[in-house]
């Protein structure tokens, strides 16, 4: 339907009811490679298409981001991010007095190895995170330091995985 050129995007993930400024709607966001940043879109409700414009490009700092995804914290919008060496981020994100998004970075930490897909549990505020030759971490979302993860099943020997878990 759509083709938005630029960046080296890598993970996609969207989330209705992002209270933008000019009228709330799905939030989309992406990992671009090209510069290591969260990137955030709007999708237009009316049109069913991505305004090409992005919201905000949100920097993780790391040397390659891999992984995102998106979720809730309460009232608060999330992102989390991964990396290809193992940096795990969460940013909670806000809307300034002129509507414009931002983001501050919350949790920080590093599992050690390459680390690509994830998805959060706004039930519990919680998310998950598939560390590829590891297997699958769980966290809370207010662990500022991810010393409180939780490993729920490993590659193999006494686990269910296959290595590369997505």
């Amino acid at each position: 339907m759509q083709e938005i050129v630029g960046g080296r995007p890598n993970n996609v993930d969207l989330r209705q009811g992002f209270p933008f400024a000019d009228g709330a709607g799905a939030i989309i966001a992406t990992s671009d490679r090209s510069d290591n940043a969260i990137v955030l879109y709007k999708l237009d409700p009316a049109t069913g298409r991505i305004d090409e414009t992005p919201r905000l490009r949100l920097p993780t700092g790391w040397p390659e981001v891999y992984g995102v995804c998106l979720g809730r914290m309460g009232a608060d919008f999330v992102a989390v991010a991964t990396s290809k060496i193992g940096e795990v981020g969460v940013w909670r994100l806000n809307i300034d007095a002129a509507g414009a998004i931002g983001g501050e970075r919350i949790v920080d930490y590093a599992l050690g190895s390459i680390a690509e897909g994830c998805v959060v549990d706004d039930r519990f505020g919680r998310y998950y995170v598939a560390q590829e030759m590891v297997g699958l971490w769980r966290a809370d979302l207010t662990d500022a330091t991810g010393a409180g993860k939780i490993q729920v099943d490993r590659v193999g020997g006494d686990g269910n995985l296959w290595a590369d878990v997505e």
